[in-house]
C-alpha cells in the first residue's frame, strides 16, 4: 500500500510563543477541514492519506481532535517532551485523551533541537528521554519518531536503529510504502494553495517533483 503522510503543526491563531518563522505552518480550522475532505475524496484501498502533527501544540486537542473525530480520521501527534504542560502546549492529560480517542502518539524529541548537531550520547538522551516520558503517559511503548526540523543524516538514522525505533518520519515530501522504515511527509503551510494540496493528495505530482523528493532523501541518508 502507498501512503501520503501530511505534516501539519498547529491550527487556528498561533499563540504568542510561536515564532514568526513557525507561524506560516499554522492553518485555519477551515483549511484543515478542506484538507480532510480531500483526503476522504482521494484515498483508496491501495493508497491512503495520513495526517500528522508536530510539536504538541494545544490546538492538537482543542481544534484538531474534534474535527478528526467528525471525519472519523486517525492522526499521529509527534510531541516535544520537554514542552508538555507548558502554556500553549499539550498537558499529560491532553496526551492521554488523544490516545484514548484512538490517536497515535510519537516523539519529536525531548527538546526541539537539530539532531544532526548532537553527539551520540546527547542524541540518544534526547530520544530516550522523550520516549520514556511519553510511554509513561500513554502506558505503552512509543514506536514512532519525527526528527525536529526534519533534520537527519546517516549517523542520526544509525542511532535511531540502535534504539529500536520502529518508524522514522521525515519532511522530505513524496509518498511512502506502508512497510518502509523511513517515511517522508509533505509539509503544508498557509502559503500552500488549495489547488496544489489537492494535486498532491490526489497523487498527481509530476515526475520532476517526485525525483526531487527522492534525491533529497538520498542525500540526507548518505551524509
Amino acid at each position: 500500500m502507498k501512503i501520503l503522510y501530511l505534516c501539519l503543526h498547529g491550527l487556528g491563531t498561533p499563540p504568542n510563543h510561536i515564532t514568526e518563522s513557525e507561524q506560516r505552518y499554522w492553518l485555519s480550522s477551515e483549511r484543515f477541514i478542506q484538507i480532510l475532505q480531500l483526503c476522504k475524496k482521494y484515498q483508496t484501498q491501495s493508497r491512503r492519506i495520513h495526517v500528522t502533527f508536530d510539536d504538541g501544540n494545544k490546538s492538537d486537542v482543542e481544534i484538531a481532535l474534534p474535527i478528526l473525530q467528525d471525519f472519523r480520521f486517525t492522526a499521529t501527534f509527534f510531541v516535544i517532551a520537554n514542552m508538555i504542560g507548558k502554556p500553549g502546549f499539550l498537558s499529560r492529560t491532553n496526551i492521554a485523551d488523544l490516545r484514548q480517542a484512538g490517536m497515535i502518539i510519537g516523539s519529536h524529541g525531548a527538546a526541539h533541537v537539530n539532531w544532526t548537531t548532537l553527539e551520540y550520547a546527547e542524541l540518544a538522551e534526547q530520544i530516550n528521554r522523550s520516549v520514556n516520558i511519553l510511554s509513561d503517559i500513554t502506558k505503552e511503548p512509543i514506536k514512532y519518531v519525527a526528527p525536529p526540523y526534519g533534520a537527519y543524516n546517516r549517523r542520526v538514522l544509525g542511532v535511531l536503529r540502535k534504539l529500536s525505533i520502529a518508524e522514522v518520519y521525515t519532511t522530505d515530501g513524496g509518498e511512502s510504502r506502508s512497510d518502509t522504515w523511513l517515511k517522508p511527509r509533505l509539509s503544508l503551510s498557509q502559503g500552500t494553495p488549495l489547488e496544489e494540496i489537492e494535486m498532491r493528495i490526489a497523487g498527481r505530482a509530476g515526475l520532476m517533483d517526485r525525483l526531487r523528493c527522492l534525491a533529497r532523501s538520498h542525500v540526507r541518508r548518505h551524509q
